[in-house]
């Protein structure tokens, strides 16, 4: 069995002595061992977990923990979405995205994972589940499609018509190919009929154009924060099911706490709002913690942080955190040796195959006296995890690189996706005027002629024009933006524009292989010579 495999079933013993029918509180859990149990407690049930730890960063970490260690479940972050209630400028798109994912997967029933979150953000109610069913629209391959219908239903739904999508809440139309940016996904989706039947659905890079996953059917929701879903709300956990599903929460009064400080302020703004437009009463958008209690109270809990409120037993663990050594590694030999005798199984984690090279070249360098190896002393295991922990009843250590060489471990949650320094985004695209000059990675610097239609293989497709040294035309389709980036050079230098295949600009490229950009700058100084 490898080290990961035996790591994931560390806790199970202790998760499946958890009482099915009464709250439990996990007290001295360090580190992520907290992670471990949670995935030997969803490995272990059917239904969802809802993980409501006391910060954001607290639950980002976790997040990460779990994508780590969950294999065949989905692990959902919740955040909030306003930073300032009654400010739509002040919400984060992202952030509506992200929970109109999470609500999606929760309303089909089938989700079996874990929803990671925190007070605020569950404190910001949800539509109910019927309305959100009632506005959401499934677009299935295989199945025909109006062009027209879809125009109409998604411009009644709020979304803006554009020519290129690059953000939630737009879609396009241009003959056959549909896209359309859905809040209940992180990408766009492009749709494409073959008359008036779906031949093919599949995600793509809004920068790049570049596709990246292939569906057999999506699922398009509208914004969840618009006038449209301006019913009655409800908190999150109406999405799950008391009878399969599990609270697990660090601090259930801290997490009431939250709730009323947030709707203290909710009610500020909405009493100092002055907008001329009708806005959701406070006690309609965050709940109270009397709302809180009455919610846990239909679940099954398990409470993780120092205190407990609601549980009524108690499963100790005997753990204590990873210990320092300051980056004194004959320090940290000399642990590992103690540890293993007295029984202790050590295992240190990263997923850097270099960090984990260099921590084992100095494991074998300090033992190579004693004729040993690291493997003597202690397992890798090619996995990330935020905190190490040492549990002393199950005799296990486990450590963590960025701990071991006290770099700090940051915490990665999705962010809005961003373009390489060498390409175009639609955005930049439409803000091109005819004759700017672009750089292209194959054919070097021309000029920018706009957009034009091409008939390629029956079907009609967007492509950007190029000119190049005698006007010679380069016709670049919209899934190769990736290959075209803007010209930069000193201001109001006029570049020299290049002949379509000459060879110029390809032996620069591989001489130097250097990016586009550089390529560029390489390329100026070449003509000034």
């Amino acid at each position: 069995m490898s080290g990961e495999r035996r790591l994931k079933g560390i806790f199970d013993e202790k998760a499946g002595a958890l009482p099915n029918d009464k709250n439990c509180w996990l007290q001295g859990l360090n580190g992520s061992a907290l992670s471990f149990v949670l995935e030997s407690v969803s490995r272990s049930t059917n239904g969802p977990l809802l993980v409501v730890a006391n910060d954001k960063e607290k639950a980002a970490y976790v997040l990460n923990d779990l994508q780590v260690l969950l294999q065949n479940k989905k692990a959902l972050f919740f955040p909030e979405t306003y930073r300032q209630p009654y400010q739509v400028e002040k919400t984060t798109n992202a952030n509506i995205q992200e929970r109109a994912e999470a609500l999606n997967l929760l309303s089909s029933g089938h989700f079996t994972g874990v929803v990671v979150t925190y007070p605020q953000a569950l404190a910001e109610k949800v539509t109910k589940k019927q309305l959100l069913a009632s506005n959401t629209l499934q677009v299935k391959k295989g199945e025909k499609l109006s062009v027209d219908f879809l125009g109409e239903f998604l411009l009644n739904y709020k979304f803006e018509k554009v020519d290129f999508v690059y953000e939630p809440g737009q879609f396009s139309i241009r003959g056959g190919i549909i896209d359309i940016y859905s809040f209940a996904h992180e990408l766009p989706y492009r749709i494409e009929l073959f008359g008036n039947d779906i031949d093919a659905i599949r995600s793509f890079d809004p920068a790049t154009q570049l596709s990246n996953g292939n569906f057999e059917f999506v699922t398009v929701i509208p914004n969840i924060n618009s006038q449209l879903f301006q019913e009655e709300k409800v908190l999150l956990s109406e999405y799950f099911d008391p009878a399969i599903s599990l609270v697990c929460i660090e601090d259930v009064s801290y997490c009431a706490d939250i709730f009323d400080k947030n709707l203290g302020q909710a009610v500020k703004a909405y009493e100092a709002h002055d907008s001329g437009i009708r806005q959701m009463a406070p006690e309609r958008m965050f709940s109270s913690a009397t709302e809180l209690h009455a919610e846990i109270s239909r679940f099954r809990c398990m409470e993780f942080g120092v205190t407990s409120t609601v549980s009524q037993q108690r499963i100790v663990f005997s753990q204590h955190p990873q210990p320092s050594f300051q980056k004194n590694f004959d320090l940290l030999v000399n642990h590992l040796k103690q540890n293993r005798a007295q029984g202790y199984k050590n295992y240190f984690l990263t997923d850097n195959a270099r960090q984990a090279d260099r921590l084992i070249s100095i494991f074998n360098d300090l033992l190579a006296k004693e004729h040993r190896t690291y493997d003597s002393l202690i397992e890798y295991v090619p996995m990330n995890v935020h905190e190490g922990f040492v549990d002393d009843e199950l005799k296990i250590a486990v450590y963590t690189d960025h701990q071991i060489f006290e770099r700090y471990h940051r915490f990665r949650l999705r962010e809005v996706k961003t373009r390489s320094a060498e390409a175009f985004t639609i955005k930049e695209l439409l803000l091109l005027n005819p004759g700017d000059y672009v750089t292209h990675i194959d054919h070097g610097i021309g000029r920018f002629a706009g957009l034009q239609k091409l008939t390629i293989n029956g079907k009609e497709q967007e492509s950007v024009k190029l000119l190049f040294k005698d006007n010679d035309a380069l016709y670049v389709s919209i899934h190769s933006l990736h290959r075209i980036s803007k010209y930069s050079g000193k201001e109001g230098q006029v570049p020299r524009i290049d002949k379509l295949g000459s060879t110029t600009w390809q032996t620069l490229k591989q001489k130097t292989k250097k990016n586009v950009k550089t390529l560029a700058y390489d390329l100026i100084r070449l003509y000034a010579e």
